[in-house]
């Protein structure tokens, strides 16, 4: 009988184990279809981004850009930085570089602006100010003020100064003094949203971001609101117009706002199932003999999509499958304001 009973209870542990066994390998099973799930979804998710930055490479060299955006009035995107929903889960962002700051071609008293709107103290403005317009100086001997040297840059583990223009806006960060302003990058706009590397003049009030049209002379934080208003009905036409709905003189903004989009685009691609989205910079190139467009940067940056691709996300208003325009009758950028 005790024989017996130990074989009982051997018997129930035995089962007992294969039991617990069972339920853990039964877990790891779930757990890896799970992750495999995951990980499929991840794969789609890049593949539709993937097809969706080749559409909006065929847009950008099929469509042309009036004062509404890309696009004619009828069916526009908007180049103000507005989301739109592409291929998948896949939200793009467009932005008209003329609707950014122009870092390679900053002012004091311009960049001072964009430095007040993110909390620099006064005080750094001209430091800041110095040491950028140094970096880029391909004149090594000279420094300005409240310059530094190159000396400066090997003690803080800084790459010397290239002598050149800004390649990437996040080329800021290894300029002396900026990266240590913590204002410059934190919050859900970093400085390198507001700015741009692309070679552009002038500022186009319809696809301005707040702390660039708060740079042009004449207006302040009180109107802004004002332009955002009254561009969303429709586009500012030029300087008289943007000057009348301001009350100023004209004069203050000749030479200082092109009511049309630039020949670049940034644009921002991403899901909001993924933790960083793509940013690059496309300057089209239409003469050019390689292709209609040229990618001047590309990097990441953290993903900051708040809305869920859903209805409140508008599609892009084009019928991608639809033949494209022949070359008699395709749209072109206007000549002269493209620079």
């Amino acid at each position: 009988m005790k024989s017996r009973g130990f074989i009982l209870v051997a018997t129930l542990w035995i089962l007992a184990g294969i039991t617990i066994a069972a339920t853990y390998f039964a877990q790891r099973i779930a757990a890896s279809i799970e992750l495999a799930k995951q990980y499929d979804a991840h794969i789609q998710t890049q593949i539709a981004c993937s097809d969706s930055k080749a559409e909006i490479a065929y847009l950008l060299a099929t469509q042309g850009f009036s004062m509404y955006g890309l696009g004619d009035p009828a069916t526009h995107i908007k180049l103000n930085n507005q989301p739109y929903r592409m291929e998948g889960d896949c939200i793009a962002r467009f932005q008209d570089t003329r609707g950014l700051y122009a870092i390679n071609g900053a002012s004091r008293d311009t960049l001072g602006v964009l430095l007040n709107r993110k909390g620099v103290p006064e005080a750094e403005h001209d430091r800041l100010f110095d040491t950028l317009m140094d970096y880029m100086d391909p004149t090594p001997n000279m420094h300005r003020l409240n310059g530094v040297q190159k000396e400066d840059y090997k003690t803080h583990g800084l790459p010397a100064p290239t002598g050149q223009l800004l390649v990437t806006p996040d080329q800021l960060r290894q300029v002396y003094g900026w990266k240590e302003q913590d204002s410059l990058w934190s919050g859900s706009e970093p400085i390198t949203d507001w700015v741009t590397t692309a070679r552009v003049i002038a500022v186009n009030p319809n696809t301005a971001i707040p702390a660039v049209l708060m740079t042009l002379p004449g207006i302040t934080a009180e109107a802004v609101p004002r332009i955002l208003q009254y561009r969303d009905i429709e586009p500012i036409l030029n300087e008289g117009q943007l000057a009348n709905l301001l009350g100023i003189d004209v004069q203050q903004l000749y030479f200082k706002v092109i009511a049309f989009p630039a020949d670049t685009i940034r644009v921002s691609l991403g899901a909001d199932s993924q933790q960083t989205s793509i940013r690059y910079n496309v300057a089209l190139t239409p003469i050019a003999p390689e292709a209609p467009w040229r990618i001047d940067y590309y990097y990441r940056i953290p993903q900051r999509i708040i809305q869920k691709n859903n209805d409140a996300i508008p599609s892009i208003p084009f019928d991608l499958t639809a033949t494209p325009a022949s070359a008699a009758t395709a749209p072109f950028i206007l000549q002269g304001a493209s620079q």
